[in-house]
């Protein structure tokens, strides 16, 4: 019988089809084929642990702990250590991703939003336009009182609807799925290949998490899946000797296809994120689960109602007037507007979303107080960056580099300096805005206009925009290059496009050069989207399962 299982599983040595990874568009794909037939004999294998009716992923504010709680402690979470970044003076950035069953859409902040549909129409692949996609995107969601408003998918009982629970743990308990097995604290290694096709899997327990030495091979008759997400999937790519020649060649690994693309132009939404005192009440914010007044333990014991929260009161997709293009962009950068977004009215340049509450532990001298943050994304930067093995083994250094301010025209820095001014004229006019938090702010001179401060009451009406000198935009550009980060929405390491273009995938997801072998996640992305990338997972998970069923003759 299929289920959710935490050891190799006996006398299971050969399957119809195994994904590599049990993430969001993971489940949705292997629920989705088990119901096309449920005789096909499916394996999804998950590093992280099963999430079924635990409380940190079914609970929504649990995101604070899952998303702060980055690091070894976090048994949901796990990070990608990259190098440092001369561009970001010389930060070295960790990239995190989600690692337990259902991936990020069990541990995130459950925000919705679409694409714009140029994002999907650019792509200039048969069957992934806009017009192709948006059934996909309406096919297995629902809105309850929908308006034009941050739509959120947690459900009218207040428990998170992640691709796990919503799609794979129904069809493990009907017993209409008796081939569907999921096993959870394990990862693949490789992909084992034979006569140009792939044909089964080689895995291991979860370092941390499982304390077994050795590996196990699965043999795959049909297909395998790689859903590892945007940088486990290029790393498992060439480990399993597929990738460019040269990098596989100097990681010592023997190349079993060359697909130059694998692992190249890794591409995120660069984010700042900021805090500001307001006059909000203690219900109004999750600062009390900072601050030391209470816990997760707490608010279980109690069923607390801010638990069915997620705190993104707003969000919204801004693109700066015309007055304001003419004063942030110069030369090159101008240049990069006017052929990328002057022709493209429906393209958001940015995002601008709040937080009730501040975006870490709270210093002790400012625990009496209640802090509303901003998080703001470029959604189309210009920079690219990559992520390659260094090694065939698995627990070695990776060389990633997120590229964030890495291009030349310098467009993505004079964008990050405007959002910082935007979002902060934005939260300046709110009735409970009481002034920044300055530590997390740019250090302007106490002298200056922008001093970032705290303030006894809202600002008079009507409000002044902010005249920045000279000498404030040099601190706030040195601020941008100290700051500046990815945020969870990486993309494009095995993108979607012929391979002359540095295509790893075709329309069918199938990887260049490799029988048997598809990837369906969100590397394949080509472009950044104007959207939270939950969407485009889920997406992708319904939209792999018709092309696979269809080649399959389900």
């Amino acid at each position: 019988m299929g289920g959710v299982h935490n050891q190799v599983i006996d006398g299971l040595n050969e399957v119809d089809v195994i994904i590599a990874g049990g993430g969001t568009a993971g489940c949705v794909l292997a629920a989705r084929l088990s119901d096309a037939d449920p005789e096909l004999s499916i394996l999804v294998v998950e590093r992280g642990p099963n999430n079924l009716d635990d409380p940190t992923v079914t609970n929504p504010l649990f995101f604070i702990e899952n998303i702060l709680g980055l690091g070894a402690s976090n048994p949901r979470m796990m990070a990608y250590k990259g190098q440092a970044e001369e561009a970001i003076a010389g930060r070295a950035m960790t990239v995190p991703a989600g690692s337990i069953l259902g991936g990020g859409s069990s541990i995130n902040m459950l925000t919705y939003t679409r694409p714009q549909r140029g994002d999907l129409d650019d792509w200039n692949m048969p069957g992934w336009s806009s017009e192709g996609m948006i059934p996909y995107m309406k096919k297995d969601f629902d809105t309850n009182q929908a308006i034009q408003r941050n739509l959120r998918y947690i459900s009218e009982d207040g428990v998170r609807q992640d691709a796990a629970h919503a799609y794979v743990h129904p069809r493990l308990h009907d017993g209409k799925h008796p081939n569907l097995h999921i096993l959870v604290e394990h990862e693949v290694v490789r992909v084992s290949s034979e006569d140009g096709k792939a044909n089964g899997v080689v895995l291991r327990g979860t370092p941390g998490i499982k304390d077994l030495t050795g590996t196990h091979e699965i043999a795959a008759k049909k297909l395998i899946v790689v859903s590892a997400g945007a940088l486990g999937t290029p790393l498992l790519l060439e480990r399993s000797g597929i990738g460019h020649r040269d990098k596989l060649t100097k990681a010592g690994i023997d190349v079993f296809s060359h697909v130059p693309g694998v692992g190249e132009e890794f591409q995120d939404h660069n984010t700042i994120l900021l805090s500001y005192y307001t006059s909000l009440t203690a219900n109004e914010t999750y600062d009390d689960l900072l601050n030391g007044r209470t816990t997760f333990k707490d608010m279980l014991e109690n069923d607390h109602d801010m638990l069915a929260w997620n705190a993104a009161e707003i969000t919204s997709k801004i693109r700066p007037t015309e007055k304001e293009i003419d004063a942030i962009l110069r030369g090159d950068a101008r240049s990069v507007w006017d052929e990328i977004f002057e022709k493209n009215v429906n393209m958001p340049a940015a995002t601008i979303s709040t937080c009730n509450g501040f975006i870490g532990p709270i210093p002790e001298e400012d625990r009496s107080e209640r802090f509303l943050s901003t998080g703001s994304f470029l959604l189309h930067p210009l920079a690219r960056g990559h992520v390659h093995v260094t090694s065939s083994d698995p627990d070695a250094e990776i060389d990633l580099k997120t590229g964030i301010l890495t291009d030349k025209a310098g467009f993505d820095l004079a964008m990050a300096m405007w959002l910082y001014k935007k979002q902060r004229e934005i939260v300046r006019r709110l009735d409970v805005y009481r002034g920044e938090w300055p530590a997390i702010h740019p250090p302007f001179a106490n002298d200056s206009a922008a001093v970032a401060k705290k303030r006894d009451g809202p600002l008079p009406t009507p409000v002044e925009d902010i005249e920045y000198s000279t000498e404030d935009d040099k601190v706030l550009e040195k601020w941008i290059t100290e700051n500046l980060a990815q945020n969870w929405h990486g993309i494009g390491t095995c993108k979607m496009a012929s391979p002359c273009d540095g295509g790893v995938v075709d329309e069918n997801l199938s990887v260049h050069g490799v029988g048997h072998l598809k990837i369906a996640d969100l590397s394949i992305v080509p472009h950044n989207l104007a959207a939270n990338t939950a969407i485009m997972a889920f997406t992708i998970g319904e939209k792999a399962a018709d092309i696979i069923a269809k080649e399959l003759k389900l």
